[in-house]
């Protein structure tokens, strides 16, 4: 599952590195990915920083060798 932290404020930029979020420039947003039986506790994480709810994004293998 890809996580991706859309609308998350240019002040938490160091708060999601920490977290090891990567940028993608691409897409103008913050991603990292995750299994999705941890989806719930990275939720929980974005609610207590006080960040936007993250977009999930499944991801196939053919969208993670194009």
């Amino acid at each position: 599952m890809l996580v991706q932290a859309t609308r998350a404020p240019i002040g938490k930029k160091d708060v999601l590195k920490a977290r090891q979020y990567r940028w993608n420039a691409m897409h103008r947003v913050w991603e990292k990915e995750l299994e999705e039986s941890l989806v719930p506790h990275e939720e929980a994480w974005f609610y207590t920083e006080g960040l936007p709810a993250p977009t999930l994004r499944t991801v196939t293998a053919q969208d993670r060798h194009r």
